[in-house]
């Protein structure tokens, strides 16, 4: 409510200081000229004083005497001087706005609200500097977004390999170690692949324009991959994890993200249930889409905490054994998701009765 007030505030405050310029784009000859605008100005300044004293000097002659005539023609040009000077630097506003605006975005960041409804050289001026650091601003959001989702999605494979050295170091059987070993080796592959993706995003020049290729890739190999790198966590934690695949359908997904996202869900399950307590996920279909929901019989949500869950850096509650949260994480499957043309939700009946979060993507 209060950004509203102050970017009406704003919007009201470069209204007035844009007064004469507007007046003056109002004048269909004036419309498109920036320059044009000051020359009028210029000559109308000039000559109304020179129009007056001609006036006088033809339709009444015997009105001022030579010296009168001298002092009123000095009155006039310098006061005609004085408005012409007023309105030149009124007209200057556009110009100094877009310096300020580019001084307070350096300064905090703050997006400039210019007037874009301007044809002339100062309105595409101000158009496109006010579009120039919305692009600016969404860029670096970008690039924020992605350093973020990095450091959060590299916390996934610290906890698996964390819960795969503590089992490991339990077990006596070569070969399950062997197989341990395997799925640690695997994983960290897939995560190299996700480092060198995201980093070369960082490195690009526009994140938004990386075209990210689509697979057509079978629900089950997503599911079961993001399930199985996180049941030694599970494991670990004494949480059941449980699959259920209802018919394979088929997925259009960059499958490295689409895993991540679900990979996500589960982490943040188990991270919310208790020792004993069981984590599900299954698929099936939802008005001809395809659905993968997560659920736990854990902590839950009430309604108010429900409608910040998918906010970036929403404050999170720490796990049933003390888990940190990022804030990052819903915030991260969601953005993922939506970049898949799906949509992610979240379900709960309350403290201690568990939730479900559902993802749901269209189908191939």
């Amino acid at each position: 409510m209060h950004e509203v007030n102050y970017t009406n505030r704003l919007h009201m405050k470069n209204s007035r200081s844009f007064r004469t310029y507007e007046a003056l784009s109002r004048i269909s000859f004036l419309k498109k000229s920036y320059a044009l605008k000051f020359l009028f100005v210029a000559f109308i300044g000039t000559h109304i004083p020179l129009l007056g004293i001609l006036a006088a000097t033809v339709y009444r002659p015997d009105f001022l005497s030579p010296g009168q005539l001298l002092i009123t023609s000095i009155g006039l040009t310098l006061t005609a001087a004085g408005f012409t000077l007023i309105a030149l630097n009124a007209l200057l506003r556009p110009v100094i706005a877009s310096e300020k605006a580019l001084t307070e975005y350096y300064r905090s960041r703050t997006l400039p609200n210019l007037p874009l409804n301007h044809g002339d050289e100062a309105g595409t001026l101000m158009n496109k500097l006010r579009k120039t650091l919305g692009k600016l601003e969404d860029h670096l959001e970008d690039k924020s977004d992605i350093a973020s989702m990095l450091s959060h999605d590299l916390r996934t494979p610290m906890i698996q390999f964390a819960g795969v050295f503590g089992l490991i170091k339990e077990e006596d059987d070569k070969s399950q170690i062997n197989s341990l070993c395997d799925k640690m080796i695997a994983e960290s592959q897939k995560r190299l692949r996700f480092l060198e993706e995201m980093l070369t995003k960082i490195k690009a020049d526009n994140p938004e324009d990386e075209v990210e290729e689509l697979i057509s890739t079978p629900v089950s190999a997503i599911v079961i991959a993001a399930a199985d790198s996180m049941r030694c966590h599970a494991a670990k934690k004494g949480v059941e994890l449980t699959v259920k695949i209802d018919r394979d359908h088929m997925l259009r997904v960059t499958p490295l993200k689409a895993e991540s996202a679900v990979q996500n869900l589960i982490s943040n399950a188990i991270k919310f249930s208790y020792p004993g307590q069981a984590v599900s996920i299954c698929t099936g279909l939802k008005d001809s889409k395809v659905c993968i929901s997560v659920k736990d019989e854990g902590v839950g949500f009430d309604e108010k905490t429900s409608m910040v869950l998918f906010k970036k850096f929403a404050k999170g509650q720490a796990g049933t054994q003390g888990e940190t949260s990022t804030g990052f994480g819903l915030y991260s499957v969601k953005k993922t998701i939506e970049a898949h043309g799906g949509q992610v939700s979240a379900v709960s009946k309350g403290a201690d009765r568990g939730a479900r979060f559902d993802i749901v993507l269209p189908s191939a």
